[in-house]
């Protein structure tokens, strides 16, 4: 018998999971119902991946979150607050709110990889990012 491609076979797992009909199955997927059928047989006869219900366990638990500071009533409190000093640090060396992109240039073949954060985007700095991973590239070998 013939094997079905494995995305096939997903795809035949999900829609008879789904109760859809063979004839329609066979419409959606070019599968011929005959095939279907004893794709279907054959799901019927294996066991259950896990049998019973999935509980977990304690060791899976998330960690409790840290408890909220509670303000006073009418007081509001900033949640950057805690990274005050760092902000204004950073407000200091002109940077602003706007997110750091990330640089990653992957060779192919060797999987290296060359990263670097920068905090203001414009051709300069992309072909400046793209010089600088060649020259770490030509170094490294």
């Amino acid at each position: 018998m013939n094997a079905l491609k494995p995305h096939l076979q997903a795809t035949l797992r999900t829609l008879l999971a789904q109760n859809v009909k063979q004839r329609e199955i066979a419409r959606l997927t070019g599968i011929d119902r005959k095939t279907i059928r004893n794709y279907q047989k054959r799901l019927a006869e294996e066991p259950a991946n896990s049998p019973g219900v999935a509980t977990g366990s304690v060791a899976q638990a998330p960690p409790p979150r840290p408890p909220a500071s509670v303000p006073s009533p009418g007081v509001t409190v900033s949640l950057c607050e805690p990274h005050r000093e760092f902000i204004e640090a950073q407000l200091r060396l002109r940077r602003n709110a706007g997110r750091p992109r990330l640089f990653v240039m992957t060779l192919r073949y060797s999987r290296r990889s060359f990263r670097r954060v920068v905090w203001n985007s414009s051709q300069q700095v992309w072909a400046q990012l793209h010089e600088q991973a060649w020259r770490y590239f030509v170094c490294v070998r």
